[in-house]
């Protein structure tokens, strides 16, 4: 690929356009800031081979994916946040993934039918131990 400045020209275009998603990645933080947002809907399912760059990648980032990974919290798309404990809540320094602890306890204990259907109640309890919550 020829040197792309824009991050938006190299957002991927399908599940499967990796060479794109690297591309974007390489380009580290800041420069990928105005596209955080965009990069976060291709992990709305690991299974889609852009997924695993995108995700390491914004796991690097820390806290500027803080909010976007809260408002993925606060939805209902409950496969979604499945991927996002898992993908990047898990794998942020801790100092930044302790500020989901409530939620992530909410999750595990009192999980809702939804969430258990989408074992957000066991992601959860994973996420927890990583942060050495004794009681998960």
């Amino acid at each position: 690929m020829r040197m792309v400045t824009d991050p938006r020209a190299l957002l991927p275009t399908h599940r499967s356009d990796v060479e794109r998603a690297r591309a974007l990645c390489a380009l580290g933080y800041p420069a990928i800031a105005p596209v955080l947002r965009e990069m976060l809907e291709w992990i709305r399912d690991c299974n889609w081979h852009v997924s695993g760059p995108i995700a390491d990648c914004l796991a690097s980032v820390g806290e500027p994916v803080v909010p976007l990974v809260w408002e993925v919290m606060r939805g209902t798309d409950g496969t979604w946040k499945f991927w996002c404990i898992h993908k990047i809540i898990a794998r942020l320094p801790k100092e930044l993934a302790e500020q989901f602890r409530p939620e992530l306890t909410r999750l595990m204990t009192h999980p809702t039918p939804d969430d258990r259907c989408e074992e957000l109640d066991e992601a959860a309890r994973a996420a927890l131990e990583r942060l050495g919550d004794a009681a998960a």
